[in-house]
């Protein structure tokens, strides 16, 4: 809690994905001004539960977060991720990202 704390305190803002009362996949994200890349919605995280993998979570939320993306205004939507990441790799891809 104390870290969300921090990072909404810099505008971290969060969309989610709920199964009956039960949140079964989370974006984090935040706005930035970037000299090399303009107006940018930046993702900091991206997960789902273990058992909630492969059923499309990810891509509904990427999907959402280009058309907020969209709506505020934004020259790109862009994230981080680790080198070792694969089965990310290939979802960033297929949902239009390029490495």
């Amino acid at each position: 809690m104390e870290r969300w704390r921090k990072q909404t305190g810099e505008g971290y803002e969060a969309a989610y994905v709920k199964d009956g009362d039960k949140v079964v996949a989370t974006a984090g994200y935040r706005f930035l001004n970037m000299m090399a890349w303009g107006h940018i919605l930046y993702i900091d995280d991206l997960v789902a539960l273990q058992t909630s993998h492969r059923a499309g979570l990810g891509t509904l939320l990427l999907q959402h977060l280009r058309n907020e993306a969209r709506e505020r205004g934004c020259d790109a939507v862009q994230l981080d991720t680790g080198y070792q990441r694969h089965l990310a790799h290939r979802a960033y891809l297929r949902n239009g990202f390029h490495i």
